[in-house]
């Protein structure tokens, strides 16, 4: 397995809706390499300022609300990891693709 890659506070903020991304992810659900598009950002002020963006397939397919993925960012100590429903995941690379 390769060393985690951490996701920056600056690339997470500079993610836009519609973007796509490719992430190579592995976790207790499983391992991959998934094309993403980058969907809703919402924030949640009763859990210390989470920050969290919806990735859905960029194929178009739908997906469970409980299967998505989705990165959170949290404010009060800057990290943001990955999660795939509500399970969390190792990113192994992520890339903007465009």
């Amino acid at each position: 397995m390769n060393a985690r890659f951490k996701i920056s506070t600056e690339l997470f903020a500079s993610l836009r809706a519609g973007q796509t991304v490719r992430v190579v992810f592995s976790g207790c659900l499983g391992c991959g390499d998934v094309t993403l598009k980058v969907g809703r950002r919402s924030m949640s002020k009763k859990y210390n300022n989470t920050e969290s963006l919806t990735l859905l397939p960029a194929d178009g397919r739908k997906v469970s609300p409980m299967a998505a993925f989705k990165l959170y960012h949290r404010v009060a100590n800057g990290n943001v990891s990955l999660a795939q429903g509500d399970m969390t995941t190792m990113v192994e690379s992520f890339t903007v693709v465009s």
